[in-house]
C-alpha cells in the first residue's frame, strides 16, 4: 500500500470524483420520480375516495330519505299498534340496502310495562325474520333510543352488537316519532333503519391501492364502521391499525372531519418499510370519516427496483473506469516506487540501503540527489544524537531519583490524609517540575498538641529540592522540641544561614495547635497568610511576620495567636496556588481560594483539598504550572448533628453524603443499611434540586431520626406540592432508563430500599419520611 502510495491517492480521487457525480445524478433522478410516483399514487387515492364517498353517500342518503319518508308517513297516519309489524315489513321488503328496523314505542303509549318495539331484520340469506324488542331488551334505555329522543332529530349512533335484536354488528339511524294530541306533540317513539357492518365492510373490500393499502369507515368518535377485516369492526382506529399511529393524531383527524375537512398525514409502518399515509374525508350525507392507509414504501417498489439496475449498471462502470485509472497512476508512478522502498529503509533505521539507481534529469533525479546527500548528514546527526540522548537519560535518571527520594523526605510520600477525633488533616505537595522546593510537615508531639508547617523555597527545580531537602531536615529535628514557634523559626533561620552563599530562602508558616483548647499559636517567616473557613465565611488570617527565613541570621519572627473552634476549616498553602496563571497572564488570587473554600463547607478535608487542585487546573486552562503548589487542610469537626440545613444547590449532594456518612459511622449503623441511606439520600436531594422548582438558596433540611429497631431519613424542602409516592410514574423495570418518566426510577429506588414511606404537605413544604428498619 505505501509503495503506492501517490497512484492510490490518483486512483482515489479521480474514482471518487466519478463515484460522486454518478450518485448525484442518481439521487437526483430518484427524487424526481419519487415525487411525481407519490403525486400519482395520492391522486389516484383521492379521486378513489371521492368515488367511494359518493357510492356510501348514496346508500347512506338512500337509507335516510327512506327512513324520514317512513317516519312522516307515521306521523301524519297514525297507526294502531297492531299494525306497526305489517309496516315495517313493507318497508324493508322495498329497501334491500337496510339490514333491519323497528319501531320502538314509548313504554307509556302502551299497556305493556315493558313496551312494545316490532323489529324487522334480515337473514343471510334474505329472510326476513320479526321480534319483539320488549321481550329481548330494555330497548328503552338503549343509546339510539335515549339520544334520538333527548335531541329531537335523527342520529346515526355508534358501532354496536345488537344482542337481542340482530345479533350482528351495526349502526343504527333514529328518527324520533311524535303524535299529536290536544293539540300538542307528543314523543311517541323512535324509528330505526339499521345498517350492518359487514354490508359496509364488503364495500369497502373493493378499495385496492397495492397489497397492503386499505380504506376503512369510522363514526364520529373514532370508532370503526366498516373496514377489510371483520375483527376490527367497532374498535377505536387508533388502538387498531396502524399500532404505530398516536391517538393524538387521529383525534386531530376526527375533529377536522366533523367540520367537513380533509385530512392528510404520514407516520411509520415498520411492518412494511418507510411511512404509510393516511388520508381522511367526511361522507357529506351524515360526516362519517372514510379513510385510506397505503405504504409509502409498496408504492415506491417499481422506483426501488430501477434504482437497482441504475446501481448495477453504474458499479459495472465505475469498475472499468478504476481499472484505467490504475494502470495509467502505476505507470506515471513508478520511477517513485524505488524512492520510496528506500525511506522506508530509512525511517525504519537501516541508514545502510543502497540508493536507487535512477537517471534522469527531471525533479526525480534531482529527488533523489536530495536524499543521497540526506543519507550521508542522517549519519552525521545520528552518531551526535547518541552522546546527547545518553546524557539527557542519566541526568532524567537523576531527577527521578531525586524525585522520589524528596518525596519520602515528606509525610506520606507528599500526599497526606489523616483522620483523629479532635482533627482531620489532608496535606499534597505537586512540584512545577521534575523536582521542587515546597514542603509541609506535621506531627502529633503529645497526646493534647499538634504542630505542622508549610515552607516555600525560592526558585525551582534542583536547587530548590536540595534546599528544601535541608530545611525538612532541620525541621524534623526541632519538631520534637517544645518551644514558640517564634524561637523555633529564629532558630531554624540561624541554622540554615549558615553555609548559604547561593542566598537561597525560605517562607515557612509553623504553628501548634493545642488540641483540647484549640488554641493556635503561629509564626511566619514571609509566608502567604493562611485562611479560616469559619460560619460559611472564608477570610485570609491577619498575622504579624517576619522576613524570609536563611538570608542572614539573628532575625526575629513574632509570635501569632489564633483561637480556633468546633467546625472551622484552616488551610495553609504556598503562592504557587494563589498566584496561579491563566493564558490571559491573570492570577488565580486569594480571594478566589476563599470563595473557593466557601463552597466547600461541611465538605470532609479530602474533598476539599481536591477541589482546590481541580479549581487551579481548570482556572489555568493548559497553561502550565509556574510553580510549585502545596496545601494543607485542617479541620476541627463540628458537634455531632443529626440534622443538616442546605441552603444553596452547588456541592449539595457531596455535602449530605459526607455529613450523612459521618452520623453513620457514628451511630454505629451496619454497612449495608448504611449504604442505602446513602443512595436514598443522593436520588431524593438530587430530585429536589432538579425538578421541585425551589431556588439556589433554597434551604433544604435533612435529619437522622434513629431508634433502636429502625432509622428514618426525613427531608424537607420549600418546592412546589408534591407526592413522589404517588404521584411520580414509577419506570417499568429492565426499559431503557431514558424513557423512564421523571422520578420514575427514583420511586423503585426508595421503595426497594425502604421499609416505610411517607409524604406529607406541611405549610409551604414537602415532608418526606423514609423508615429502614435495622434492628
Amino acid at each position: 500500500m505505501a509503495s503506492a502510495s501517490l497512484s492510490t491517492r490518483l486512483f482515489l480521487v479521480l474514482t471518487a470524483c466519478i463515484t460522486a457525480a454518478l450518485s448525484l445524478s442518481t439521487f437526483v433522478d430518484y427524487q424526481w420520480a419519487r415525487t411525481d410516483i407519490l403525486a400519482q399514487v395520492e391522486q389516484h387515492t383521492e379521486t378513489t375516495i371521492i368515488d367511494t364517498i359518493n357510492d356510501m353517500d348514496t346508500r347512506i342518503i338512500g337509507v335516510e330519505s327512506a327512513s324520514a319518508l317512513f317516519a312522516s308517513f307515521l306521523t301524519e297516519r297514525p297507526a294502531q299498534l297492531n299494525n306497526l309489524p305489517g309496516l315495517l315489513q313493507q318497508m324493508l321488503v322495498h329497501r334491500r340496502q337496510l339490514f333491519g328496523a323497528s319501531i320502538a314505542v314509548d313504554p307509556a303509549w302502551t299497556n305493556q310495562s315493558e313496551g312494545f318495539a316490532p323489529y324487522y331484520f334480515r337473514r343471510s340469506g334474505g329472510e326476513l325474520v320479526y321480534r319483539n324488542l320488549a321481550e329481548s331488551m330494555d330497548y328503552a334505555n338503549q343509546p339510539w333510543f335515549l339520544e334520538a329522543r333527548a335531541k329531537g332529530q335523527p342520529v346515526w349512533s355508534e358501532p354496536y352488537y345488537d344482542e337481542g335484536g340482530g345479533e350482528t354488528l351495526m349502526s343504527t339511524y333514529a328518527i324520533p316519532l311524535y303524535r299529536t294530541v290536544d293539540g300538542v306533540g307528543r314523543f311517541f317513539g323512535v324509528l330505526t333503519a339499521d345498517l350492518a357492518l359487514e354490508d359496509l365492510s364488503e364495500q369497502m373490500k373493493a378499495f385496492q391501492l397495492g397489497d397492503s393499502g386499505v380504506a376503512f369507515l369510522l363514526s364520529h368518535r373514532g370508532n370503526i364502521l366498516a373496514a377489510p377485516r371483520s375483527e376490527q369492526l367497532m374498535k377505536p382506529i387508533h388502538a387498531v391499525w396502524p399500532a404505530e399511529t398516536s391517538s393524538p393524531d387521529w383525534e386531530d383527524l376526527l375533529s377536522r372531519s366533523k367540520v367537513g375537512q380533509q385530512s392528510r398525514f404520514e407516520t411509520p409502518c415498520p411492518a412494511l418499510g418507510g411511512n404509510c399515509v393516511v388520508l381522511l374525508s367526511p361522507l357529506a350525507s351524515n360526516g362519517w370519516p372514510l379513510g385510506v392507509i397505503y405504504s409509502e414504501y409498496e408504492m415506491l417498489a417499481p422506483l426501488r427496483e430501477e434504482l437497482m439496475r441504475l446501481l448495477i449498471t453504474g458499479l459495472l462502470g465505475i469498475a472499468l473506469v478504476a481499472i484505467a485509472v490504475a494502470i495509467i497512476s502505476r505507470r506515471l508512478t513508478r520511477p517513485l516506487t524505488s524512492l520510496v522502498s528506500f525511506t522506508d529503509n530509512v525511517a525504519a533505521g537501516n541508514l545502510e540501503a543502497p540508493m536507487p539507481k535512477v537517471k534522469r534529469d527531471d525533479e526525480i533525479g534531482r529527488l533523489i540527489a536530495s536524499f543521497s546527500a540526506m543519507q550521508q548528514r542522517l549519519w552525521q546527526e545520528i552518531e551526535s544524537l547518541k552522546d546527547e540522548t545518553a546524557n539527557r537519560n542519566r541526568i532524567q535518571g537523576e531527577l527521578d531519583a531525586a524525585a522520589d527520594i524528596q518525596l519520602a523526605m515528606l509525610p506520606d510520600g507528599g500526599n497526606s490524609e489523616v483522620h483523629r477525633k479532635a482533627y482531620s488533616l489532608w496535606a499534597r505537595q505537586r512540584p512545577a517540575k521534575t523536582v521542587g522546593g515546597d514542603l509541609y510537615v506535621y506531627f502529633q508531639r503529645s497526646e493534647n498538641e499538634l504542630v505542622f508547617a508549610v515552607g516555600d523555597v525560592s526558585d525551582k527545580g534542583v536547587p530548590a529540592a536540595l534546599f528544601m531537602a535541608r530545611v525538612v531536615t532541620v525541621l524534623d529535628q526541632q519538631l520534637n522540641r517544645a518551644m514558640a514557634p517564634s524561637t523555633k523559626l529564629e532558630l531554624l533561620n540561624n541554622e540554615l544561614a549558615r553555609g548559604n552563599d547561593n542566598c537561597m530562602f525560605v517562607t515557612l508558616f509553623y504553628g501548634v495547635l493545642n488540641l483540647e483548647t484549640l488554641e493556635l499559636a503561629f509564626a511566619s517567616a514571609g509566608h502567604t497568610p493562611p485562611s479560616l473557613l469559619r460560619d460559611g465565611a472564608c477570610v485570609s488570617i491577619e498575622q504579624n511576620m517576619g522576613p524570609a527565613m536563611a538570608l542572614r541570621a539573628s532575625l526575629s519572627y513574632p509570635n501569632n495567636t489564633l483561637q480556633l473552634k468546633a467546625g472551622d476549616t484552616l488551610a495553609v498553602y504556598t503562592d504557587g496556588i494563589d498566584e496561579a496563571f491563566n493564558p490571559n497572564q491573570e492570577q488565580f488570587t486569594s480571594e478566589r481560594f476563599n470563595a473557593l473554600l466557601e463552597k466547600q463547607e461541611g465538605a470532609a478535608v479530602a474533598a476539599v483539598g481536591e477541589s482546590v487542585f481541580t479549581a487551579v487546573d481548570e482556572y489555568a486552562q493548559g497553561f502550565p504550572q509556574s510553580d510549585d503548589m502545596t496545601c494543607l487542610i485542617l479541620s476541627i469537626p463540628a458537634p455531632a448533628s443529626n440534622q443538616l440545613i442546605l441552603d444553596e444547590h452547588t456541592h449539595a449532594i457531596s455535602k449530605t453524603l459526607s455529613w450523612l456518612q459521618q452520623r453513620a459511622e457514628a451511630l454505629a449503623i451496619a454497612e449495608d443499611a448504611k449504604r442505602d441511606l446513602l443512595l436514598i439520600a443522593e436520588e431524593v436531594v438530587s430530585n429536589i434540586y432538579k425538578y421541585a422548582e425551589v431556588s439556589d438558596s433554597a434551604k433544604v433540611e435533612i435529619e437522622l431520626v434513629p431508634s433502636a429497631q429502625e432509622i428514618t431519613l426525613r427531608v424537607t424542602d420549600p418546592g412546589c406540592a408534591f407526592n413522589p409516592l404517588t404521584e411520580s410514574e414509577g419506570a417499568e423495570l429492565g426499559k431503557d432508563s431514558a424513557d423512564a418518566a421523571i422520578g420514575g426510577l427514583g420511586v423503585h429506588l426508595v421503595k426497594a430500599l425502604t421499609d416505610r414511606q411517607h409524604y406529607r404537605r406541611d405549610g409551604n413544604n414537602n415532608v418526606l419520611e423514609m423508615t429502614k428498619i435495622i434492628g
